[in-house]
């Protein structure tokens, strides 16, 4: 199974090859292009003993399985053996990192690797081979190639670090929650960035504030809802999958809306914001990520979509009698039916009016 994150692992033929040389000067490289990266050291060497008497020494004297000590520059953990697989520790980096190069766990299946051959020495500049988690080889290169290993490791991974600090964020963050990064986040983050312009809204919205259905159940429907901080749990997203990459944001408090459809053309633009980048889905993420609001989307104004108030409460189907919340029940024959029951319903099942005439049953009225 592929990791959330893209990993890139280090390893060569023993020690003293150029592993560290090689995953600093590939941290150095990623990093200068923008990407927020995340580095993993393994080492059978055991973690050094707290100065005793310390307060972090006395919590693991105390008994705790695992002690974090968290300082101004950041944490240290000191966990319980064995240490923990490679996937745990990369998990730590969701939302914080774009990328994460590891040194060791050479036995881990993990994310591509850059593998040191040949290590440099006596005037040989040594030969390192990147290949896919899959094992195919993408390039085999100088060990002082940096920039074409990144290249190559970008364009398998089909990272982009295009676009602001804080739209990278966010689609960092939405990364998170659909567990990978793909073109379909980039246009849904900023799909939920447009309509908040267009409304006058911060987001993640205040609670109560905000109301999105969305016309689509794919990858962008993940990251409409963590950009705007709504959810189906929440009742203010509601997903009706029409198939279309659109949405309509309602702002509650101004009874105002707008729907933010992809215009149909974007991918003509591609190739003019994302000049020579073979690999389409890069291409495509890098250049949703820079293409203007006017050019990805059509905002128009729209109905604010705003339920009445519902009856609250519960309900045994009258026909199953399984437990229904009120206001999905469907009056039948007098009685209250679940939505699938009356769904199921024969045509001839209806109710009388007060007149006593037979009213449609759900199937009739559709």
């Amino acid at each position: 199974m592929a990791p959330s994150l893209p990993v890139l692992r280090v390893r060569g033929p023993g020690r003293n090859v150029g592993k560290t040389w090689l995953a600093v000067g590939l941290i150095t490289e990623l990093n200068g292009r923008g990407y927020a990266v995340g580095a993993i050291k393994r080492s059978h060497h055991p973690l050094p003993l707290d100065k005793p008497g310390s307060d972090t020494d006395l919590f693991a004297r105390a008994g705790a399985s695992a002690v974090i000590f968290g300082a101004s520059d950041g944490i240290l953990v000191r966990g319980p053996e064995p240490a923990m697989r490679l996937a745990d520790l990369v998990s730590r980096f969701a939302g914080t990192a774009d990328v994460v190069v590891v040194e060791g766990f050479k036995h881990d299946v993990l994310g591509a690797v850059a593998e040191i051959e040949q290590p440099a020495g006596g005037g040989n500049p040594g030969r390192v081979a990147l290949r896919s988690m899959d094992g195919r080889r993408l390039l085999r290169t100088r060990m002082d190639d940096i920039a074409g290993l990144a290249d190559a490791f970008e364009a398998e991974c089909c990272l982009s670090a295009a676009g602001d600090v804080w739209l990278r964020d966010r689609i960092r963050a939405a990364a998170v929650t659909h567990g990978h990064r793909c073109a379909g986040i980039t246009l849904g983050v900023r799909m939920a960035l447009a309509a908040a312009e267009a409304l006058g809204l911060d987001l993640p919205a205040a609670p109560h504030r905000l109301n999105v259905t969305l016309e689509t159940a794919r990858c962008a429907a993940d990251a409409v809802a963590t950009a705007t901080g709504c959810s189906v749990g929440k009742s203010d997203l509601r997903v009706h999958d029409v198939g279309k990459l659109a949405a309509v944001f309602t702002d509650l408090e101004a009874s105002r809306a707008v729907r933010v459809s992809v215009r149909s053309a974007v991918r003509d633009l591609v190739s003019t914001w994302a000049p020579g980048v073979e690999d389409p889905r890069r291409a495509q993420d890098i250049a949703y990520r820079l293409i203007p609001d006017t050019g990805l989307f059509t905002i128009t104004e729209a109905e604010p979509e705003v339920e009445p108030p519902a009856p609250r409460g519960r309900v045994d189907c009258a026909a199953c009698g399984e437990e229904v919340v009120l206001r999905h029940a469907v009056p039948n024959d007098g009685r209250l039916w679940c939505q699938p029951c009356a769904s199921r319903a024969p045509a001839s099942t209806g109710g009388r009016d007060d007149r006593g005439e037979r009213t449609a049953s759900p199937v009739e009225r559709g």
